[in-house]
């Protein structure tokens, strides 16, 4: 290693002389000639051994081992050599400033100094063994928090068929499950309510949605594998929904200031997280669409198979139309009620089984104001009644008499024997098709009773930009989502009504829905003294209803048969071991 010049100023003065120096050691090179010349020749007539080298070929250029004799190797023994006699020259001039740093380098054993690299290390037996312990004590701490860890994560709370539910999935669905059952996990003695006994002959209400969220998932695997297998597949609008419910779960956190990792391992569980959620809920929106659409349309009823249900019964999907006129006195004195008795049989031979006459002739045994109601037509007539909207038993059993013909008329008696005159019209299945609709309430806040809701202030606005956010049926849907907290606390409500039939509503709401000129994609806004509703016309259904509720419950029975199928494939088994990580309340 070069010593360090001391200053520049040294490289600087040096420089001069030694380019003179240099200048004055050049030698001439024929001189330089003659000289190594003369070295060789003297140094060919001191060695010894110079004669016994072996000649090399000029034609060949290989040595020629036969000119040396054959017992020369046999005698020769190498000649011991003192180390001393070989000189070591340099090139460096003693004046160098870099020739201090070399320094001679002697092999006699007596000269071997003991470096600081080859000290032997002195190691203190009880240092070495507390050190070695310390560090068994912090590997076993770290394996005990990373297996633990590790089996917390790993350790599957269900199987479904041949699949093994993770940690991470399970609590996200069972934290889901109790959401959409309207359990608040933040709310106090929430803990202490899943703790209490529970629906169905369950221990506690946690092992009551324990069973639903293993009944969701197994449902949502089960129709996943199926509707795969027929080539549907998760669609965009499916992860729309769940990224809308990530959105939700965004503004949560931003409302209490945590990022959003935190708030859902938080809320759902310390493994659960963003890239799980868009994996576990777009799966459960696609197989709830399967569910209600495609599969159903596969487990239809038969032509032959509804009407074979409608014949076992018609009472349920007929419509009855019939005229009733009671007639009273307001004296209860059993003249007056023997007159009245009288006047109603005369109308009913009167019309001979001409139902259409029943006003008319009704009339004549009338006078005054109303003498002038029986006057107008269908004044008497109630049309297409259901069989659960008539209360009477016995009125009811008449008119859905299945041999009851039009112009068939009875007399029935009030508690003061008064007639009441039932005038059979006709009987016909439920043709109008039923309408698809979903409602959105927002309700008005009452501060006196406790109501709750959005403030009178406040009610039209918000109702307003609703309104305006709806696009499309999923951005309807979306707002189950968005206003999960409103909903949870009573203030707003989402319902889908997709068997809707006349005077199923209130009559403004009525109107609205059998317009004929109706059609998907229609909205409304409708206020009244207690609230806004947002009404979204979804469909009305190609079919009669009279089919459809038949077709209802002849494919909730395919369907039934469908999982029953199915069960053993995708039994589901709880393990204790896994189960004991899933916290009610995720700390």
């Amino acid at each position: 290693m070069k010593k360090e010049r001391e200053n520049e100023k040294d490289i600087d003065t040096t420089q001069e002389q030694d380019l003179t120096d240099s200048a004055s050691e050049v030698t001439d090179y024929d001189s330089l000639e003659e000289q190594e010349t003369a070295e060789a020749d003297d140094a060919e007539s001191l060695d010894p051994d110079l004669d016994l080298i072996p000649e090399v070929s000029e034609i060949d250029g290989q040595v020629g081992f036969s000119e040396v004799p054959e017992t020369y190797w046999d005698d020769s023994e190498p000649i011991p050599m003192e180390l001393g006699a070989h000189e070591v020259s340099t090139v460096l001039d003693e004046n160098d400033p870099d020739a201090p740093l070399f320094s001679e380098v002697s092999t006699r054993p007596a000269d071997a100094v003991v470096t600081e690299k080859g000290r032997k290390i002195n190691w203190k037996p009880k240092l070495f063994l507390i050190a070695m312990a310390l560090i068994a004590i912090i590997v076993l701490i770290w394996s005990v928090i990373s297996l633990g860890n590790l089996n917390e994560r790993m350790t599957s709370p269900l199987t479904v068929g041949d699949r093994d539910i993770s940690n991470a999935e399970f609590s996200f669905m069972y934290h889901y499950v109790l959401l959409e059952n309207g359990v608040d996990i933040f709310k106090e003695n929430t803990e202490k309510m899943l703790m209490a006994p529970g629906e169905n002959g369950f221990a506690t209400y946690r092992d009551y949605f324990l069973d639903v969220t293993a009944k969701e998932i197994q449902t949502t695997y089960m129709l996943y594998d199926d509707a795969t297998a027929h080539g549907y597949s998760i669609t965009d609008s499916h992860k729309a929904r769940a990224q809308a419910y990530i959105d939700w779960l965004k503004s949560k956190a931003d409302a209490i200031h945590v990022d959003l990792d935190t708030y859902i391992k938080g809320t759902f569980g310390p493994y659960v997280t963003k890239s799980l959620i868009m994996q576990v809920l777009p799966r459960v929106y696609f197989t709830e669409d399967y569910a209600g659409h495609q599969k159903l349309e596969e487990l239809k009823a038969t032509p032959e198979q509804a009407e074979q249900a409608y014949q076992d019964g018609r009472n349920a999907y007929d419509l009855v139309s019939y005229r009733v006129l009671r007639i009273t006195f307001e004296a209860r004195e059993e003249n007056y009620v023997t007159t009245a008795n009288i006047h109603a049989q005369k109308i009913i031979d009167e019309i001979d089984h001409d139902q259409s006459q029943f006003e008319s002739v009704a009339a004549k045994y009338f006078s005054g104001e109303a003498q002038q109601k029986l006057l107008v037509p269908d004044s008497t007539l109630h049309k297409r009644v259901r069989y659960s909207e008539i209360t009477e038993n016995e009125w009811r059993a008449w008119v859905f008499d299945t041999s009851r013909q039009p112009g068939d008329c009875v007399i029935f008696h009030d508690e003061y024997g008064f007639p009441i005159i039932f005038c059979f019209v006709e009987r016909v299945r439920q043709e109008e098709p039923l309408r698809n609709v979903r409602f959105f309430y927002i309700y008005r806040e009452d501060e006196e009773t406790g109501r709750p809701g959005i403030p009178t202030s406040e009610i039209i606005p918000l109702s307003q930009t609703i309104f305006d956010s709806i696009t499309d049926e999923a951005s309807m849907t979306t707002l189950e989502t968005t206003y999960a907290d409103e909903i949870l606390d009573g203030a707003m409500r989402p319902v889908q009504m997709d068997s809707i039939y006349p005077g199923n509503n209130a009559e403004n709401v009525d109107d609205w829905i059998f317009d004929p000129q109706r059609k998907s994609g229609d909205k409304t806004l409708l206020e009244d003294e207690n609230q806004m509703l947002i009404l979204y016309y979804v469909e009305s259904s190609p079919n009669p209803e009279w089919y459809d509720r038949v077709n209802s419950f002849i494919r909730m029975d395919n369907y039934q048969a469908f999982v029953s199928s199915k069960l053993k494939d995708y039994a589901y088994t709880f393990h204790e071991e896994g189960l004991e990580y899933i916290k009610d309340i995720p700390s």
